[in-house]
């Protein structure tokens, strides 16, 4: 597994003009629907970081998405996966199937019935602190990602002992990184 952090306010805009016009005409109409400039230099640097850990050029890979949306590439053995946040995107790859999320915290984002919405009951009943609540969130963001799968609070519980989270699974590696002030960044990746 490998993975690339940045902050799109890091890249100069001429790095994203120049990434953009390098692009096949599929991949700039993709880019183009989205309104927003932050959206687009985020998707851009999330397929910036992907030529980077692949270290091939982007036109050369072949993107395919799943029925529910999970890119993939075509012909060949890499997985990967692609989260942003506000100033924040993570791309990973890895050579097992993976998923990756991306949360800032925000405590007015904050509810019971958000939380009943994606916790099971006995996580919700463990959830006492903004962290806990927005890694078991991501957690289950990227584990869904991982498998491509629609989202189920069901589809999987996390264990949560003193405030700490706690894989008993043996199908999967979990990886919690929270280096970034106010962001929490899960990687979920199959363990075969």
């Amino acid at each position: 597994m490998k993975y690339i952090i940045k902050n799109i306010n890091d890249i100069p805009n001429s790095t994203y003009m120049d990434f953009f016009n390098k692009l096949s005409k599929n991949k700039q109409n993709k880019i183009n629907k989205k309104i927003d400039i932050q959206d687009k230099k985020r998707s851009l640097l999330g397929l910036i970081l992907l030529e980077e850990l692949i270290e091939e050029k982007i036109n050369n890979l072949d993107i395919e998405y799943s029925k529910n949306g999970k890119p993939y590439l075509k012909n060949k053995n890499i997985y990967f996966n692609i989260s942003h946040k506000k100033d924040y995107v993570i791309t990973i790859i890895s050579n097992k199937n993976i998923g990756v999320d991306i949360e800032y915290i925000d405590e007015n984002k904050i509810n019971k019935s958000t939380l009943k919405y994606f916790s099971t009951k006995t996580e919700e009943k463990n959830i006492n602190n903004k962290e806990l609540y927005f890694t078991i969130f991501s957690l289950k963001e990227s584990y869904l990602k991982m498998k491509d799968i629609l989202f189920d609070k069901n589809m999987i519980e996390f264990e949560i002992n003193n405030n700490q989270i706690i894989n008993n699974r043996k199908d999967i590696n979990i990886k919690i990184i929270n280096d970034i002030k106010n962001y929490i960044i899960t990687i979920c990746e199959e363990n075969v």
